[in-house]
């Protein structure tokens, strides 16, 4: 029997081989595609599982950047209104002085100045806490995730401490150079001069872009001129991680990014405070050649446009402080957050800062 089963095997040595080495080569073949896939799979679970978290952090980031925002607002009204100290004026105006003209002259100038203040101090509040949060919130996903060596919770107290550096030294400057600004601008504009809403709108205009030109010797490396007011070059903590935190945010807040972000905010938060008097610019004569379709039916269009004089004006500015600092809806805020630079800004910062870096 044996030597029958020898002779089968002379006879097809070759083929019993290669049927050994093709079934036993599949066989590893197949263990090894089957690992690999496992591998594959479990990376992918945990990409995702990471990536959820990511996205989880980033939100709660996002919301705890506005809470901290909104938590700060009282102090930059105080900042700003003892700086403009308008009720003071008016109530000098209460007592019917001789000089009551040129108490409405600063009345004029302050009551901008506040309006134009109040929105750029805001928007340059939410974008410095953008930067800084979401580059600590980087920080803190790499901490949680890879166990890494970037613990920063000893310096992050320092470091958002840098938000009331902003409120207490720079927010006084910068309702300063508002204050020249207009007065450059709307200084000679007589309080009887009668104003457009279109040319309310185009002064509007014209004091930020004095505003930036002040700044411009002073902005050289940055992309955009307010940048300024944010930048701090302290260097008086020779702390390593501290120090490297710093220039990192220095250099996002002074980059293209944030200066598209800036200009992006402002526009829409300057708008948003100019529709709130757009209402009394229209009288109650209907305009035969106004399009009455759904979208002017909506609005008061279909009335005539007039012009108001700027003494009427004025204490209408003064009214905007209210609508830029009220709690709950905020017709205002609305407009700023929803700009989706800002968003995107946000999260290409936590992104860049939530890479692992050897």
């Amino acid at each position: 029997m044996f030597s029958s089963i020898y002779d089968f095997y002379k006879r097809h040595r070759k083929k019993i081989i290669f049927t050994g080495i093709f079934v036993g080569s599949t066989y590893a073949i197949t263990k090894l595609v089957s690992w690999k896939f496992n591998e594959w799979a479990e990376l992918k679970v945990k990409e995702m599982e990471q990536e959820a978290k990511k996205q989880y952090l980033f939100e709660s980031n996002q919301r705890t950047c506005t809470a901290t925002f909104l938590s700060f607002l009282p102090d930059v009204q105080e900042v700003i209104t003892s700086k403009t100290n308008l009720d003071q004026f008016l109530e000098i105006l209460k007592l019917n002085p001789a000089n009551k003209i040129e108490i409405w002259e600063n009345i004029k100038i302050l009551s901008m100045a506040q309006m134009i203040a109040s929105v750029l101090s805001n928007i340059l509040l939410l974008v410095l806490l953008k930067v800084q949060l979401n580059i600590i919130g980087g920080y803190m996903f790499v901490t949680m995730m890879y166990d890494k060596e970037m613990d920063v919770s000893d310096i992050q107290k320092r470091y958002l401490s840098n938000v009331k550096v902003f409120i207490e030294q720079r927010l006084p400057l910068l309702v300063d150079d508002v204050i020249l600004s207009v007065k450059e601008i709307i200084g000679n504009v007589s309080l009887k001069e009668k104003i457009s809403f279109l040319k309310l709108q185009s002064l509007t205009e014209n004091v930020i872009e004095k505003l930036k030109s002040n700044h411009l010797k002073k902005s050289v490396n940055f992309s955009h001129p307010f940048s300024w007011y944010l930048i701090n070059n302290e260097t008086s903590n020779t702390e390593e991680r501290y120090r490297r935190l710093m220039f990192q945010t220095n250099e996002t807040l002074s980059g293209d990014s944030c200066a598209l972000v800036l200009e992006d905010c402002i526009s829409s938060g300057l708008q948003s405070i100019l529709n709130n008097l757009k209402d009394v610019f229209f009288g109650y004569e209907e305009d035969p050649e106004a399009i009455t379709s759904i979208e002017s039916c909506a609005h008061t269009s279909f009335f005539k446009e007039i012009e108001l004089p700027m003494a009427k004006i004025t204490p209408l500015l003064n009214q905007q402080l209210h609508q830029i600092f009220k709690s709950g809806q905020n017709n205002f805020l609305d407009s700023v957050f929803s700009q989706s630079s800002l968003h995107d800004f946000s999260s290409n910062i936590f992104d860049a800062f939530s890479r692992v870096y050897n």
